[in-house]
């Protein structure tokens, strides 16, 4: 992805952050402003332990086969895993 590619895709999740923050509280909700949390917090954890679970997944098939490709990917779903359980 080009420079300009990662810029527009950062100023798109910023404009998609703030209208998401901007927008009306849940309605027949006791507490309406937990319902925003909730959609924000909530698939960040069901992506980390899903991240977490493929991590492991990749390191057990790099101690079988010794394969690189295997490791590179277990260290960046783990990485992912760590980012996404930051912003829970």
């Amino acid at each position: 992805m080009s420079g300009l590619g990662k810029a527009l895709l950062g100023l798109a999740v910023a404009a998609a952050a703030a209208l998401s923050l901007l927008g009306p509280d849940a309605i027949r909700v006791e507490k309406p402003e937990l319902a925003r949390i909730f959609f924000w917090h909530f698939p960040c954890t069901i992506a980390c332990t899903l991240l977490l679970f493929w991590g492991a997944w990749h390191s057990l098939r790099y101690l079988q086969t010794r394969e690189p490709a295997a490791d590179v990917r277990a260290t960046s779903a783990i990485e992912l895993s760590l980012l996404f359980g930051l912003l829970v």
